[in-house]
């Protein structure tokens, strides 16, 4: 079995995003890594040992018609614009360029994880049993498409939001809730996924990755409890879990029993906790006498 390539998508140049594209260099060194980009974070991504792709330069049928049927669904209050970018379309349109790299570049299956998260695990160890039973996981508390995607269910998911975009009748339901009960809110890819995730049939070719695996954890957001052990961290201002590095493993307390985190998301935390992560990493790559730790005794701050 051929390994599965790594895609992040973002546009702009963040500062965590090179160093979550390091961290996934340090634990899958074998492995294809791709950044589908801009011009802005080329140099990140060709500095980590990832290939680096524009999304102007992707062009298709199926992404030619999600522009001409696009339009903003959201309330008075919530931001469409974020990282001086059109966030609220590039949630929606990532997946069309994704969708044609991959049909150009025969690739029919592949991993696809949000640009904050820390990948701290060989992800071939989780290939087998995944893509002999399911077609496609979810994150985002199962509200979202990611980790491992087969490429034709991509291109069903695609199809189905540029019908979503083409129901009238949706689209108004989707207005009057963000005029009417959630200003704050608007019309994103995780409702689109809602929609498609009621497609017939659909629900027994997919799994929720957090925790699929017996013993490993696929977080979805350091910031969530989830039954984990949280502590106040100083640095991040907030609960976050309670994640230690033991003999080589980030572990965690799940309802009072250890669980190793194969991949954690560091939304809502500050770019200083991505480091204390790499450092462990380094130190378990570089064969150094055993190095244990726990993440609230980081101090460093940038």
């Amino acid at each position: 079995m051929n390994e599965l390539p790594i895609i992040f998508s973002h546009y702009g140049n963040v500062d965590y995003l090179s160093k979550s594209m390091l961290c996934a260099t340090l634990t899958n060194p074998t492995k294809r890594k791709i950044l589908i980009g801009d011009s802005s974070n080329r140099d990140s991504a060709l500095g980590n040992g990832w290939e680096h792709i524009e999304f102007d330069s992707i062009t298709s049928n199926l992404r030619t018609e999600f522009i001409n049927n696009f339009r903003y669904i959201h309330g008075a209050l919530h931001p469409n614009v974020k990282n001086q970018g059109d966030w609220l379309r590039y949630v929606f349109e990532r997946w069309y360029f994704t969708e044609q790299f991959c049909k150009e570049n025969q690739i029919s299956q592949f991993w696809h994880f949000d640009s904050d998260v820390m990948l701290l695990e060989d992800l071939r160890l989780f290939e087998p049993s995944l893509i002999d039973h399911y077609d496609f996981t979810t994150q985002c508390n199962n509200m979202c498409l990611n980790g491992m995607v087969k490429t034709n269910v991509l291109t069903e998911y695609c199809r189905h939001m540029i019908d979503l975009f083409k129901d009238e009748e949706f689209l108004d339901t989707q207005q009057r809730e963000f005029d009417t009960i959630n200003p704050n809110y608007a019309f994103t890819e995780m409702r689109a996924y809602h929609s498609f995730s009621k497609t017939p049939g659909l629900q027994a070719r997919c799994c929720h990755l957090e925790s699929i695996f017996d013993g490993w954890w696929f977080d979805d957001c350091i910031c969530q409890d989830d039954e984990f052990l949280m502590e106040f961290h100083p640095l991040a201002n907030r609960l976050i879990k309670k994640v230690y590095f033991r003999n080589g493993s980030f572990i965690g307390a799940h309802k009072e029993h250890d669980v190793r985190f194969a991949a954690i998301n560091l939304s809502w935390v500050p770019t200083s906790l991505f480091d204390w992560f790499i450092k462990c990493l380094q130190s378990r790559k570089e064969g150094a006498s055993p190095f244990n730790s726990h993440l609230i005794e980081w101090k460093h701050i940038k």
